[in-house]
């Protein structure tokens, strides 16, 4: 009787799981309208919002994030900094169905949704995440360290192909950025610097890097005595105490080593480097390793690759959730691949470190 039952009610309950299916996992469909206009999201990024007003017109404000609608889809723009200047940190493109057929738009492959929003990806392959999107890494963008994710719609796991459609691409800036504390030891008042200064009288005991290499000099306009600090150092990575760094106390001029050929001294270029690159000097391996004493060096305002320097090894992105122009990305770090329990687990707001835990590590 009850299998009779089941027989009786079996279409009433798969036809609603057929519909919600093909509504939270479309999947792809030949019935995807391929988009003609390309978004060029290369030249918009690091755009002023006022600057973009005057390309795109006025846009929908959303806190520290605005948006443009197009005629295929949508630009988002987020921007990051203090009350006085604002820097763009990521700018996306998000494709929107067809409003008279509602036909989803979409592109088949990562090179043309790549095409589409006009992005070189400069020879780099793509990183899928486990939650099913694709990142590029270490792209420049405008003289700018940069990242991208690009999106693929839902897939249809029950009653359609798995094949994907990508309709997102979102381009990540990693602005160069200085912390500069009072005291050592990252205590104290800090005041974070984005661009250049040519006369400053910064009281400094300590520093943490973001992204991007710095020089910094004891005299204006980047005279006296000067120094670059490469953010994977060892020199760096070990001292929490800016006197270690031959500087004094004082700093009276400053800039992101990428701004070194627009300096007014006139410097030689061929000094610029990123902390993408290989450091110039490197950590022991005997002491490099996911311990409890690797642990305690990482400190908050360190950016991935100054994590992965210090622990010897790359993480594994569990993790991303992106809200209102904030990206939180956690990474896990196994202490050894033994299967034992012991890990490290990072949290990066906009790619840098905002909180830590571990468990068992010696």
């Amino acid at each position: 009787m009850t299998h009779l039952r089941f027989r009786t009610i079996a279409p009433f309950l798969i036809f609603p799981l057929f519909i919600l299916s093909c509504k939270l996992f479309p999947g792809r469909s030949d019935n995807v309208i391929r988009p003609t206009n390309v978004v060029d999201l290369s030249s918009m990024a690091g755009k002023s919002l006022q600057e973009l007003t005057t390309l795109l017109g006025p846009p929908r404000q959303q806190v520290l994030c605005y948006n443009w609608e197009r005629a295929e889809g949508e630009i988002g723009v987020c921007y990051e900094g203090d009350s006085i200047k604002k820097y763009m940190s990521s700018i996306s493109y998000e494709l929107k169905p067809d409003p008279s057929s509602g036909a989803e738009r979409g592109v088949g492959s990562l090179e043309e949704m790549m095409a589409l929003v006009n992005i070189d990806i400069q020879g780099r392959e793509a990183e899928e995440n486990r939650r099913g999107f694709f990142t590029y890494q270490h792209i420049r963008i405008n003289g700018k360290s940069c990242f991208v994710d690009v999106y693929p719609r839902g897939k249809n796991f029950i009653f359609g192909p798995v094949e994907p459609t990508y309709i997102s691409a979102h381009l990540y800036i990693l602005n160069p950025s200085i912390t500069l504390y009072r005291s050592a030891d990252h205590q104290g008042y800090g005041k974070t610097i984005h661009e250049q200064q040519t006369n400053v009288n910064e009281s400094v005991g300590s520093v943490v890097m973001g992204h991007g290499n710095w020089e910094l000099c004891t005299e204006v306009n980047f005279t006296g005595n000067c120094k670059i600090l490469d953010g994977l150092s060892t020199e760096y990575l070990e001292n929490k105490n800016f006197s270690a760094f031959g500087l004094g106390d004082t700093i009276r001029s400053l800039r992101p080593v990428e701004d070194k050929a627009a300096a007014t001294t006139g410097s030689s270029p061929e000094l610029s480097v990123t902390n993408n690159s290989p450091a110039n000097t490197s950590i022991p391996a005997s002491t490099t390793g996911v311990t409890m004493a690797n642990y305690n060096r990482l400190f908050n305002g360190m950016n991935y690759a100054q994590v992965v320097k210090i622990l010897g090894k790359e993480g594994e992105r569990s993790t991303v959730l992106e809200s209102g122009g904030v990206k939180i990305e956690m990474y896990k770090w196994a202490a050894a691949d033994d299967g034992s329990d012991a890990e490290l687990d990072a949290f990066f707001k906009n790619g840098k470190l905002d909180k830590k835990s571990q468990f068992a590590l010696k």
